[in-house]
């Protein structure tokens, strides 16, 4: 990687990242307990088709901050003065589908060629010849397509929870599928046939990605409580690792969004109270139902080989 990245990222259980809980800096760069974080001012610029808001600030070489599900450009709220202060020109969009940037209505609008084609023209926006991505949780999957299809316009990536699997066993990792199969069961990911397919045969129906293939199941689960939603996405401290194999089975099939929110909820809350009135998709169920669209691009547009996978090595 040309560029070092100064951030310090806190230990978080394997839970609360895989359902995309924010990541967080070393004590010395985060704000006093209980205050909200203030994002540097958003803007907006035309990309791909889209208007993607923007937050900037800094200078120096380029460092692209990219969310996860369900998050925003917020996500960074603490990272962003910490890479500032580093020498880095820090710029971190809403993604396609969330928060302020355009919704696209079709599912085919979320594909990796349309996700990596918004960054493209984002940094062609921007001025900016090459810029190092860092993506968290579904922000972390994209970071990695960037190189693969656009690999002039990159100076490095880094995920800070997602490392770099063939995008389509991104659920078929043995690590994941291990912890969910029956004691005695084995299964091993076959690259030529249809990912959500192989998901439906290792995991339950309430599996979070299998449950956003299936109509508006999850999104209504979503909707009766948005702002509960969130906290219950965004926690942290659940389990020592050393308890990852020995999880219930709604945790190991990754179960989040289609059952009734546990009260008291587990473990400690990432966002403080003023974090989670200033997040959009905590008060607004229509923010949180406008990017769980791109999940249901899971089936064939990604693929490889697939229509999609191919317009966007063609753009190098």
């Amino acid at each position: 990687m040309d560029t070092p990245i100064a951030s310090a990222a806190s230990a978080l259980s394997r839970r609360a990242l895989l359902v995309g809980a924010g990541a967080a800096v070393a004590a010395s760069v985060m704000p006093a307990f209980g205050q909200t974080a203030v994002m540097p001012p958003v803007r907006f610029i035309e990309t791909n088709g889209i208007r993607m808001a923007v937050h900037e600030a800094g200078s120096g070489p380029a460092v692209v901050l990219l969310h996860g599900f369900p998050g925003l450009a917020f996500t960074w709220r603490d990272q962003i003065p910490a890479l500032v202060a580093a020498g880095y020109r820090v710029i971190v969009p809403d993604l396609r589908g969330y928060g302020l940037t355009d919704a696209p209505p079709r599912v085919e609008d979320y594909d990796i060629a349309h996700l990596t084609g918004d960054l493209f023209g984002l940094l062609d926006a921007l001025g900016i010849e090459k810029a190092v991505f860092m993506g968290h949780d579904w922000g972390g999957l994209l970071a990695w397509q960037m190189p693969l299809l656009h690999e002039a316009r990159v100076m490095g990536v880094i995920g800070v929870n997602t490392p770099f699997i063939p995008h389509w066993m991104l659920w078929l990792h043995p690590d994941l599928v291990n912890a969910a199969m029956p004691a005695g069961r084995t299964f091993v990911a076959n690259p030529r046939v249809d990912p959500i397919t192989q998901m439906r045969n290792v995991y339950s129906p309430d599996m979070y990605v299998l449950l956003f293939q299936d109509g508006h199941v999850a999104d209504r689960a979503m909707d009766r409580d948005p702002r509960r939603t969130i906290r219950n996405a965004y926690r942290k401290d659940l389990m020592p690792s050393a308890e990852w194999g020995s999880m219930p089975a709604e945790v190991a099939n990754m179960e989040y969004y289609g059952k009734p929110i546990p009260d008291p909820l587990p473990g400690k809350d990432v966002l403080n109270a003023g974090e989670l009135t200033s997040t959009p998709s905590a008060s607004s169920a229509r923010a949180l139902r406008r990017p769980s669209t791109g999940i249901a691009t899971c089936r064939a547009t990604g693929r490889p080989g697939s229509t999609s996978t191919r317009l966007s090595a063609s753009r190098r």
